[in-house]
């Protein structure tokens, strides 16, 4: 359901009788005056700060019928805020309404990022939104405003001036109009039927015996029973005030609210309706002084807790989680395992008083799990520290800190105690030990405390959830219980699949799990098992198409899986058959949106290589090699590529359909510059300027209508998108900004939040695709499970990157807890389905052959078996290359980069394209370094050995012409090169013998390898040491590295007959490690295999989820 569906409809209905009363006149200024008339309402202008305070730009005051317009506006946006105004009177009952912003706003939910994870909008600010969306659908309609850009060809810049609105509401206004579905009518249905509360329901409503958990499984009403409590408090005479109602997720919080302000309109507004974090940040912000801040207090996100900690990496002991090419990469399991611990109220001091003691009693095998724990533990106190120092706090401080001032200041503990007289939680098996201690503290001697959960739906103890805090709510509050029997959900098949399956569940053994299907019997319940993943995707599509044909709409069926990876695997095949799928996936890295991606990186990143992809884009139909040609040219003059496009006669080379089309490109780029936002580029380029959307608006079929919604949440990205900081969003900040922030959102796997398809995109009537987690609170009439097999259902738990204290083993989940969560995963999925619930598996998901879950036998007695047979969709044509000629070398660190990729190793050796991210701060680092041992090696062989001392003079020299100079992490990666370059003068200067440092010619399968040792010293008695420096930490993996098979082979053919010792040799640590031959054969056929696949021209990308963010090429790929 798009929550803003209804806003936008009921706009359109105004406008159109608005439209009547002004005669046919679109213009803003006359529907604004026609609606005012045909509402009663009374315009007053008013001085700046006569009626209202500095800021304030109009107001609307029900009770008198008035709408107050502030002199001095710009006509146009005069215009906007009175039809903001009436929107308030067609929406909303408050008795006054402000307007304190005219910037026009995409609208709709944002996407949860920085402080917004936590707050969402407040009432206000969502009435705000409300209005705004509502002002810009009855100005400019999307129906009417998409005819007129598809059909005739108008741009939204001229529609703006012919109706006299501001651009930036057309402007958005079109991109809802093209990219969004069109609006959907409400469903006719038989009127609701009005449900009694039934006996268990009406028992817990209307409790009044002490705090009570109310057990509520899937469908039996929790919300309904819930609202209906609070009905009953406030008829007790309970004020409104006196009411704190808290949840777990910011969704569960705002569907509460709406259900509440429905009900309970006047009560609703008094009421503190919100998250335990929500709840949280008031306390943290009413008495920062407290807690050792001010109060402008910060609220980070993960991105900017990493910022945080990389701003302080100096100060780090960093060791096991060292990461010099990229810190992030182990910082992020560092802060989860600190965000852990404020999940269980484990400070600091806490947690290194247990890590040092189980150091202290390590045995050796032992000693490193104890170690990293130290480790934490230090980095722990840091980041505490830096976090006081930034005056901000994280996502886990909002509820440890305030469950601190609860317990540790009586004043705060008696003021809220003598607030909040009845307290409700929702969704308490999501809760975590942190809030279930602020829940005690909050309540105190409250004897309404009523609080609803089912253990057999936390899914969420992988990020701290305890469902043990339902197991001891009665012994923590004295409390009783109170199970909710009828299931309002479901048919009766799939409720007594479920009912079976959670008889045998860890999370409640003990449960009833008997609930009666109010609904009857109706629907089914089936498993069908098919060979392949192909054959499981086709009994899929075979069953969703059945379901339709049976009344059940696309929009009302869904598809969960219990990763992306098994959703990936089987929408690229229903993809290919041609379902309707609303799944966007990976949003970064769909082709559409590589596309843009790839218009914002040109003369955003170094090198311009973006333009090798929007070049070849059908409207310019430019070649690659045409793009490359002036890339080469802007390189050589000294020029950026936007210069370049606007001087295309000057270059030569280009084709004629090149030129013509990439002069087309320099005249949809013109006026754009460095300045030039993400967001102004990429709606000038798409709404103005260029055709890219003409084909997917005029393309009949599903995907076109899903590329258009993932180009939608692409700008939804680039409009709310902040900083690390929280104060601007990426309409103002460069391009590079908006792009870095993509790369390490990728490679952090921080994507989850954009995988998530907007609201305002549910008038899509295609099969919903998420998995299990995301489907969390809601329901489908059709429910698909695929890849119920071992391995895939339930997964197998995953090591542990941060081991804590075996003392603290409460922070890591347990076996146990794993399979208990995965069983609740299966069980959320199953009670999912409303009618029809359809599982399937395949017996071959790769190579290997792979068994049914074990799920399935608990529930087999309720399925209909049957056997897939019908047909699969053909494979896809395997792509053809083109093969190259022989050459008489090959490099081996561009073997490497083929055998990494086959596709990086297209663009950056064959095509020569140097560009993307500016050279990394590490590889400036170890180059640095690299230069420095070179140069005290020269200085032996000249007589003139060199102390440290020399050394990091040399180093200091090579720092100031090639280092990371002004890099963040410029002082971390110094001391470290210091460190290194000291062991390196200490090595030298032990050694005696010579030093051989040129390119060797390795013989393989017939092929030469060119090869650049590290170090090669050679002895006085002949003998031969190869060293390959590493300036990373140490590994188990590193013997394994292929390299040093061709090491020992150009070895032995450069020095027959020789002694030769292969080694790593590490600085940082001043350590060697022989590294012995173990498969050589093996990884040198890998060298030979990739020569092989070259010669034959075969360059597939390999998607690897570290290496493709980073990657220079990352945009482009694929093109």
């Amino acid at each position: 359901m798009d929550a803003w569906r209804d806003i936008r409809l009921k706009a359109r209905a105004c406008h159109i009788k608005a439209l009547g009363v002004a005669q046919g006149d679109r213009r803003g200024r006359a529907l604004v005056d026609a609606a005012l008339k045909d509402a009663d309402l009374e315009l007053r202008y008013c001085q700046p700060g006569e009626v209202f305070g500095v800021g304030v730009h109009g107001s609307f005051e029900r009770a008198d019928g008035l709408v107050y317009v502030v002199c001095g506006q710009d006509p146009m946006d005069e215009v906007v805020v009175i039809a903001h105004e009436i929107g308030h009177s067609e929406l909303h009952h408050d008795p006054s309404n402000e307007v304190r912003n005219v910037q026009a706003q995409l609208g709709g939910d944002p996407i949860d990022t920085g402080a917004g994870v936590v707050e969402g909008y407040s009432p206000r600010e969502r009435k705000e939104v409300q209005a705004d969306t509502f002002a810009g659908e009855f100005l400019c309609p999307a129906d009417w405003l998409r005819t007129e850009i598809v059909n005739a060809a108008r741009r939204p810049s001229e529609v703006a001036d012919e109706l006299g609105l501001p651009y930036g509401l057309v402007l958005n206004q079109a991109i809802r109009a093209l990219l969004l579905p069109p609006l959907r009518e409400p469903d006719e249905r038989d009127p609701a039927v009005l449900i009694e509360l039934d006996e268990s329901q009406k028992q817990a409503a209307t409790w009044d015996g002490g705090p009570l958990l109310v057990d509520a499984g899937p469908g039996t009403g929790k919300t309904r029973t819930l609202v209906h409590r609070i009905g009953h408090v406030l008829g007790q005479g309970a004020l409104s005030g006196s009411i704190l109602a808290l949840t777990f997720s910011k969704k569960a919080a705002e569907e509460m609210r709406e259900r509440l302000s429905e009900s309970h309109r006047d009560a609703a507004i008094e009421m503190w309706v919100g998250t335990f974090h929500g709840f949280g940040l008031e306390m943290v912000t009413k008495w920062p002084g407290r807690l050792g801040r001010s109060a402008d207090v910060k609220i980070l996100d993960q991105t900017a807790q990493l910022a945080l900690l990389e701003a302080n990496l100096s100060r780090l002991p960093l060791r096991h989680y060292q990461n010099l090419f990229e810190p992030a990469y182990e910082l992020v399991y560092v802060l989860q395992a600190i965000s852990r611990c404020k999940d269980e109220l484990i400070s600091p001091e806490d947690y290194l008083t247990e890590a040092r003691a189980a150091l202290a009693n390590a045995t050796p095998d032992e000693v490193e799990a104890a170690e990293k724990a130290v480790e934490v533990g230090e980095i722990y106190k840091i980041y505490q520290d830096a976090l006081r120092e930034a005056d901000a706090v994280d996502f886990g401080d909002l509820v440890m800190l305030p469950a601190e001032l609860m317990a540790e200041h009586e004043d705060i503990r008696v003021e809220f105690q003598q607030r909040f007289q009845h307290i409700l939680v929702d969704e308490y098996q999501d809760v975590n030990f942190a809030s279930a201690q602020l829940l005690q503290l909050l309540a105190g001697g409250c004897q309404d405390v009523w609080v609803v959960g089912d253990q057999r739906q936390s899914i969420y103890r992988f990020r701290g959830a305890s469902p043990a805090n339902v197991e001891r709510f009665q012994t923590d509050f004295s409390g009783s219980k109170v199970s909710l029997t009828s299931n309002y959900r479901s048919g009766g098949p799939v409720v007594r699949a479920f009912s079976e399956f959670s008889r045998h569940m860890a999370a409640d053994p003990g449960a009833a799990a008997n609930w009666g299907a109010f609904r009857g019997e109706l629907g089914e319940v089936s498993l069908t098992v098919a060979g392949t993943v192909a054959e499981e995707a086709a009994a899929i599509r075979d069953q969703i198409e059945s379901l339709r044909a049976s009344g059940i709409a696309y929009r009302d069926q869904a598809i969960l899986a219990r990763s992306h990876l098994t959703l990936s695997r089987i929408t690229d095949v229903l993809e290919q058959l041609g379902v309707p799928l609303l799944y966007l996936g990976d949003l970064f890295e769909r082709d559409d949106v590589r596309d843009l991606l790839s218009l914002v990186a040109i003369d955003a990143e170094f090198g311009g290589i973006g333009l090798v992809r929007v070049a070849q884009l059908p409207e310019y139909a430019a070649s690659k090699d045409d793009a490359i040609v002036v890339i080469r040219w802007s390189q050589d003059q000294g020029h950026t590529v936007y210069e370049a496009l606007a001087r295309l006669d000057e270059i030569e080379g280009l084709s004629e359909t090149g030129r013509a089309g990439l002069r087309k490109l320099a005249e949809h780029l013109a006026g754009m510059g460095p300045t030039t936002s993400p967001w102004a580029l990429l709606t000038t380029w798409l709404f103005e300027r260029s055709s890219y959307l003409r084909p997917l608006l005029e393309a009949p079929d599903a995907q076109a209508q899903q590329r258009l919604i993932a180009i939608y949440q692409l700008l939804k990205v680039c409009s709310e998108q902040h900083d690390v900081e929280g104060h601007a969003d990426l309409r103002d900040p460069g391009r590079k900004a908006l792009l870095e922030r993509i790369r390490r959102i990728e490679a952090l796997s921080q994507d989850s939040r954009y995988r998530a398809v907007v609201s305002e995109a549910a008038d899509f009537d295609a099969v919903r695709v998420m998995t299990i987690h995301g489907s969390k609170g809601l329901e489908f009439r059709g429910v698909h499970l695929p890849a119920l097999a071992t391995r895939y259902m339930p997964t197998n738990r995953q090591w542990v990157r941060c081991p804590p204290p075996s003392t603290l083993g409460k922070l890591t989940m347990q076996k146990e807890d794993h399979d208990a969560e995965e069983e609740c995963l299966f069980f959320v999925g199953l009670s999912r389905a409303r009618d029809h619930l359809c599982l399937t598996r395949a017996e071959r998901y790769t190579q290997v052959n792979a068994s049914a879950s074990k799920f399935l036998d608990t529930v087999s007695r309720h399925l209909q078996m049957r056997r897939f047979s019908g047909l699969v969709p053909a494979p896809k044509a395997a792509r053809v290359w083109s093969p190259l000629a022989p050459r008489d070398g090959y490099d081996e660190r561009e073997l490497d980069i083929y055998l990494r990729c086959p596709a990086r190793y297209r663009y950056e050796v064959l095509d020569g394209l140097r560009g993307g991210r500016d050279s990394s701060a590490y590889l400036r680092f170890h180059r640095c370094v690299h230069r420095t041992m070179g140069w005290i090696e020269q200085q032996v062989e000249k007589g003139q050995p060199s102390s440290p001392d020399q050394a990091l003079q040399e180093l200091a020299c090579q720092w100031a012409e090639h280092g990371p100079g002004g890099h963040g992490f410029e002082g971390y990666y110094r001391a470290a090169a210091e460190t290194m370059v000291v062991s390196i003068a200490r090595l030298i200067a032990s050694e005696t013998g010579t030093y051989d440092r040129e390119p060797w010619s390795v013989q393989v399968g017939g092929r030469t390898i060119i090869y650049t040792p590290d170090r090669v010293v050679i002895g006085p008695d002949g003998r031969v040491r190869v060293q390959r420096i590493r300036t990373g930490r140490k590994t188990k993996f590193e013997p394994e590295n292929r390299v040093y098979a061709l090491i020992r082979k150009g070895a032995a053919q450069r020095y027959p007959g020789r002694s030769i010792s292969v080694e790593a040799y590490y600085p940082a640590t001043h350590e060697s490690v022989p590294v012995v031959a173990k498969n050589d054969d093996k990884l040198l056929r890998e060298y030979a295999e990739a020569i092989t696949a070259i010669e034959r021209g075969e360059f597939p990308a390999i998607r690897e989820a570290r290496q493709c963010p980073n990657c220079q090429c990352y945009f482009i790929c694929g093109a």
